[in-house]
């Protein structure tokens, strides 16, 4: 988590080329843990949310992502990005169970992939999956300009100003069956809502 750490240290260097506008910060836990969902538009959305929030965020990622090479392996251990396979439903959530066991942070890009246009795209279940079986809230987080600052296919980000939206956290709660699809995907669709929302796309 060395880089993750460094990354926040260096916010005074961020700020001299980005301008950070953080909203609802006070509705991030202060301990116990927590699913951080946010939009997923530009390269740059995990080092945006390590920047402001105020504990460090084990990101999760697919292990073909995570092996593509051992330089790759390196800055995502050194980041704490937590790698899974996509296959295994059972795998995937005894590895997140376990990060969450440590009062952890975990962060997810429902949507799966990065935006080609910038517009917010459908959701994965995974989500209301993860947050059902483990009982853990989702704290949904809207990202706004990354995707004006660098989209997709540009290598180097511009100047400018950047929108963190932080919603209340969301709870699959007792009431509801872990097993029921219907529930799940409500939830799930309840989730792209608030961060529709508060990434300003309230339409999409």
């Amino acid at each position: 988590m060395w880089l993750s750490e460094m990354t926040r240290g260096f916010r005074p260097v961020f700020d001299l080329y980005f301008t950070f506008d953080v909203h609802g910060a006070r509705h991030v836990p202060r301990h116990g843990p927590a699913f951080i969902a946010a939009n997923h538009s530009s390269f740059m959305d995990p080092w945006v949310l390590a920047i402001p929030f105020p504990r460090n965020i084990r990101q999760i990622i697919n292990r073909g992502w995570y092996e593509r090479s051992p330089v790759w392996q390196w800055f995502f251990d050194s980041n704490g990005t937590v790698p899974l396979e996509p296959s295994s439903t059972d795998g995937t959530f005894q590895v997140v169970e376990r990060v969450l066991r440590d009062d952890e942070l975990v962060g997810i890009f429902p949507e799966g992939r990065i935006s080609d246009d910038g517009r917010l795209g459908r959701f994965r279940p995974g989500i209301a999956f993860l947050a059902a079986r483990s009982g853990v809230p989702v704290v949904p987080v809207g990202i706004r300009g990354a995707f004006d600052l660098l989209p997709r296919g540009r290598k180097w980000p511009r100047r400018g100003t950047i929108g963190i939206h932080i919603g209340q956290p969301l709870t699959y709660g007792p009431d509801r069956d872990p097993g029921d699809r219907r529930a799940l995907l409500r939830f799930r669709d309840e989730v792209r809502r608030s961060i529709a929302t508060l990434c300003g796309q309230a339409d999409a």
